[in-house]
């Protein structure tokens, strides 16, 4: 399965798009939509990079984060499902989306309010002094992420 086009909308809307590099609310030197600027691209810093450059590094970063859902998840997944899970492990990381406990939950079966509730926790980041602030901006994409994960299954409901 491979991220929507849906979906990687619904990450460039989350994420925003900068041409020029910046740092993002940790810190972190970001690019593009939401790329995290690596040792090796500190080219990147320089003069703003095209439309064309920024999804090409997108799409890069989209196999990972596709990967890790698919590699963590031992469930079956729709193709909301799936778009919402990489904009999560997208945003969050690999590492952190794997040892998620909502990723636990969602494998275990769990309730939409206990999964749910775990996916919220996410809406801090950490800033430059090391504490962990919430962000309003997360907490709004959190929601709209379980929105979407939970969308199929409402759709039927109705």
């Amino acid at each position: 399965m491979k991220t929507s086009q849906a979906g990687k909308e619904f990450i460039t809307e989350h994420e925003g798009v900068r041409l020029s590099a910046y740092q993002d609310q940790a810190g972190l030197w970001t690019i593009g939509v939401g790329h995290l600027i690596r040792s090796y691209e500190q080219h990147l810093t320089g003069a703003p990079i095209t439309m064309a450059v920024a999804l090409e590094l997108l799409a890069n970063d989209l196999v990972s984060a596709e990967n890790d859902v698919k590699n963590a998840v031992s469930v079956e997944l729709d193709q909301n499902q799936f778009d919402s899970l990489v904009s999560i492990a997208f945003n969050i990381g690999g590492s952190q989306f794997r040892s998620s406990t909502f990723k636990k939950r969602i494998n275990a079966g769990d309730t939409r309010e206990r999964i749910t509730e775990a996916w919220r926790w996410w809406n801090k980041y950490t800033d430059a002094n090391g504490n962990k602030v919430v962000s309003r901006g997360l907490d709004l994409r959190r929601t709209a992420e379980t929105d979407l994960y939970y969308k199929s299954a409402d759709q039927k409901k109705k």
